[in-house]
């Protein structure tokens, strides 16, 4: 059960600030940020199984979040959503994406998930589970587990909007700080941040600063569970982004 926290067109300076939490088996926990050859240029971490991702960005300032979505029957031999959120990544934008990840979902060859899909233009979810829907976001935060959006029936979407509501409005660096703070947030009971089961747990933290200046994007990751493992910044892969 992944988190996704979305605070889209909040801030003057940036159009998108996002957070994003893996949950997973802690011997999937992924690979580090890094640069993908090719154009468009993509930085994203890695899924050591499928070799797909769960969150990106890249050089046409696209940004591709997944989380899993209950399916009533997951089709025999599905395709992984980490490969389609990859393929997502190679769109110029989220408009493009939207109609591929539609397109790739309505074959019946995937698991449900939540397909997170933001330019500095749009912001919208590829909604896939017994059905398909497509729902633009507006400004203002959003929050996303593994399955409605916003959806206040989830202990985990309350606590979070908890402790980032405040910072609506406020400068992107606030946004951030807010999202640092509420990504590591971890105590016993449902609505807590950071998961850490037997097996499974959360085994990174993913943040995304989508600047109106391109030169002021971040990225900042948490190889681990973020209450015990601090964000680095990885800003510096973004630059390398520049000019393809």
């Amino acid at each position: 059960m992944c988190l996704l926290a979305i605070y889209y067109r909040v801030a003057d300076d940036a159009p998108l600030v996002l957070g994003a939490n893996r949950e997973e088996e802690y011997s999937r926990g992924g690979t580090l940020p890094a640069r993908i050859a090719g154009n468009p240029g993509i930085v994203c971490p890695k899924d050591p199984r499928k070799g797909g991702t769960w969150i990106g960005i890249n050089s046409h300032g696209l940004v591709v979040a997944v989380t899993n979505r209950r399916l009533a029957k997951v089709p025999q031999g599905a395709r992984s959503r980490g490969l389609l959120a990859l393929d997502l990544l190679h769109c110029k934008n989220a408009s493009e994406a939207s109609s591929l990840a539609v397109k790739e979902l309505s074959s019946h060859n995937y698991a449900g998930g939540n397909f997170f899909l933001a330019d500095a233009g749009q912001a919208l979810v590829v909604m896939h589970s017994n059905w398909l829907k497509v729902r633009p976001l507006p400004p203002g935060l959003h929050l996303v587990t593994n399955g409605e959006i916003n959806d206040e029936a989830d202990p985990r979407i309350v606590e979070a909007a908890r402790g980032l509501e405040w910072s609506q409005g406020h400068a992107a660096k606030t946004c951030l700080a807010q999202l640092k703070a509420t990504c590591a947030m971890h105590h016993p009971g449902p609505g807590s941040i950071c998961l850490n089961g037997k097996e499974k747990g959360t085994v990174s933290s993913t943040l995304i600063l989508l600047a109106r200046e391109k030169e002021n994007n971040q990225l900042w990751h948490a190889q681990g569970s973020p209450g015990e493992f601090p964000h680095q910044d990885y800003s510096s892969l973004l630059t390398s982004l520049e000019g393809t």
